[in-house]
């Protein structure tokens, strides 16, 4: 499944904060904070929170191999977008 590109591709979410505080404002100050940048069909660009989300990887690179986990992002996409995905 291939990565989609909105006209507002930039995505924040914040899945930290919506489990631990949901009735404060998510802004990019709050702990927790992601944001993913397709940059291509089969790779994206993704910033996060480093004292709230670890990785394993020592590359700062993660792969996803699951279909479904590249759809989710891409529903983010679809959330985010102004007119055109």
């Amino acid at each position: 499944v291939p990565f989609v590109i909105a006209d507002n591709p930039v995505v924040t979410t914040n899945w930290f904060a919506r489990i631990h505080h949901p009735q404060r404002a998510i802004g990019l100050a709050r702990s927790g904070l992601q944001m993913l940048l397709p940059i291509s069909p089969r790779f994206a660009l993704m910033m996060h929170d480093g004292n709230v989300y670890t990785t394993d990887s020592r590359i700062n690179v993660i792969s996803i191999s699951r279909a479904d986990e590249v759809t989710a992002l891409n529903e983010l996409q679809w959330l985010n977008a102004h007119k055109n995905v």
